[in-house]
């Protein structure tokens, strides 16, 4: 017979346990009505405990757990009981007590909540109540929605997303997609001053339809807030809280005070780090604060301030179409996998004829183009210097970013690491029709190994092959593309290459599918390290 040992629920009991045996088990076995939605198959959270007392008494996370913890961002402590091997005491509280727990549980398809470092913008219209109700239902909405495209666009252009519209006051979140602190402030700063800006379009239709004009107030601060999804389980929305967002809403409230349109906290200048220029300085109590604070008045953004990457990756959004996105992500690769031959040959008609001329880089000449074309922008308008091939790999992440992708942070000059084995050859562009054994050996002759094969490869969920899409929407990047390679979709007409179905036969790299098809916070996390180190290596 197994050891026995002793399991203490926090405000249950403690109850006998055999070593060896699942948390859930040893739960069903004592009469404790312990949620597991799933099954007990790792396949819900509805299960989960926190480990009070005893971790060291329970075996390391299977496979399963650790791939569903990462899903939801457990923190440290968080185990699942249908898979978490009892093999001494312990003391654990369980999470999910009841079937609206468990509801609630299941119904919450992202991460769990967990902490960013960001940057909040808080903006209202002043004296709004009072001019709505002068004014028919109807024109109060057709207005708002003329305001919030206006400010909407400012906030979306520089890289923020919308949290919210309360009333006629907008929120907005900077740095969710893991800029560096410096370029979410400058962001959230820019979007400011361009709303404000903004606002004498709309006024001039206001005031020639309704004699009036809007004046808006707008609070910026940055500090760590709580972020996930919130609301009933048939309608949830991602949200940002905690104290850095009321600071941000209370700035707001304090601009009327001060005649001024935009404050900033001091948080929010010092972490801007001189890319942004304020003028007027307050010392002013937010309510809900014993202490006054030091407020700034923003002016503007000191663009001499921005490093070169930040400048120069402002310039590519702002010159690339859509359109050409998947051709630009496609150069960064072919670039890397054939050590720079593209970089090299911009300055050669013949050379580049010759490169575009072979089968595996067709299609690539307009992104050749517009590498030509921003490169004597850049030039033109004296920007930081930048190599042809550092711009190439640039314009890939920007690419990605654009689409809907991950941010990927890449410093210039880009820091070049040897191969281990540095081969003569280059690794070249994998073949269609190309074997594992084979796409393996080309992915390590390039300083790559499985995992970042697989994430590279998700790049495919952009573009088109031989006419054909590889998903229903080519120009936004998501995980598609590996729910399509695990349902083994030969759909006549979306495009899948041969060569990606050969992941399906090696069981390491059919489980980093199985993940990525499952957990897109995953892949694209795994993308970006993969893409940074693609670069290095090449």
């Amino acid at each position: 017979m197994a050891d026995e040992i002793t399991l203490t629920y926090e405000h249950e009991g403690a109850f006998s346990a055999e070593s060896g045996s699942t948390i859930l088990e040893a739960s069903l076995k004592n009469g404790i009505s312990h949620m597991h939605v799933c099954g007990g198959n790792a396949r819900c959270s509805t299960c989960r405990v926190m480990v009070l007392d005893g971790m060291d008494n329970l075996e390391p996370q299977t496979d399963e757990e650790k791939k569903l913890a990462r899903k939801k961002n457990f923190e440290e402590g968080i185990r699942l009981a249908c898979q978490a091997r009892i093999r001494g005491d312990a003391r654990i509280r369980r999470l999910v007590m009841d079937d609206t727990d468990a509801e609630i549980a299941v119904s919450t398809s992202g991460p769990g909540g967990h902490e960013e470092r960001l940057a909040i913008l808080f903006s209202d219209i002043r004296d709004f109540t009072p001019f709505a109700e002068r004014q028919l239902p109807y024109d109060i909405i057709h207005i708002l929605n003329r305001y919030f495209k206006q400010m909407g666009s400012a906030i979306i252009d520089n890289g923020g997303h919308i949290d919210k519209y309360i009333g006629d006051g907008i929120m907005a979140l900077f740095g969710l997609n893991g800029e560096p602190d410096a370029e979410k402030c400058r962001n959230a700063a820019r979007a400011a001053l361009e709303m404000v800006r903004g606002l004498h379009d709309v006024n001039e239709y206001v005031e020639k339809h309704f004699g009036e004009k809007f004046r808006i107030g707008i609070g910026l601060h940055f500090g760590r807030v709580v972020v996930g999804e919130v609301g009933h389980p048939k309608h949830r929305e991602f949200t940002a809280l905690g104290d850095g967002v009321n600071t941000a809403s209370r700035i707001e409230s304090t601009t009327k005070k001060a005649n001024a349109s935009i404050l900033a906290s001091e948080e929010f200048v010092t972490n801007a780090c001189d890319t942004i220029k304020v003028g007027r300085v307050f010392l002013a109590r937010l309510k809900g604060k014993a202490e006054r604070k030091k407020l700034y008045e923003l002016s503007a953004c000191n663009e001499n301030q921005l490093d070169g990457v930040m400048i120069i990756r402002r310039y590519l959004k702002g010159k690339m179409p859509l359109t050409i996105t998947p051709k630009i992500l496609r150069l960064a690769f072919h670039e890397a996998m054939t050590r720079g031959e593209f970089s090299k040959a911009l300055s050669d008609e013949e050379a580049m004829e010759q490169l575009l001329a072979d089968e595996d880089n067709e299609g690539l000449a307009p992104a050749i183009s517009f590498i030509n074309e921003v490169a004597d922008g850049v030039a033109r308008h004296e920007l930081p210097t930048i190599s042809p091939s550092e711009l190439i790999y640039l314009s890939g992440a920007v690419a990605v970013e654009l689409t809907g992708g991950p941010y990927i942070p890449i410093e210039l000059p880009i820091e070049k690491k040897s191969v281990v084995e540095p081969s003569i050859q280059s690794p070249g562009i994998p073949r269609e029709m190309e074997g594992f054994p084979a796409l393996l050996i080309r992915f390590r002759r390039a300083g790559l190994d499985r995992k970042e094969m697989v994430a590279l490869t998700g790049a495919h969920t952009l573009g088109k092959a031989h006419g054909r899409q590889f998903t229903e929407n080519p120009y936004r990047f998501d995980n598609e593309y590996f729910r399509r390679l695990l349902r083994d979709d030969m759909s006549l007409s979306l495009a899948m290459l041969a060569s990606d179905r050969e992941f399906l036969k090696d069981e390491k790299t059919r489980q980093l599918v199985e993940l990525y098809a499952g957990d897109e916070e995953f892949f694209f996390n795994d993308f970006r390290n993969a893409y940074l180190k693609m670069i290095r290596m090449a």
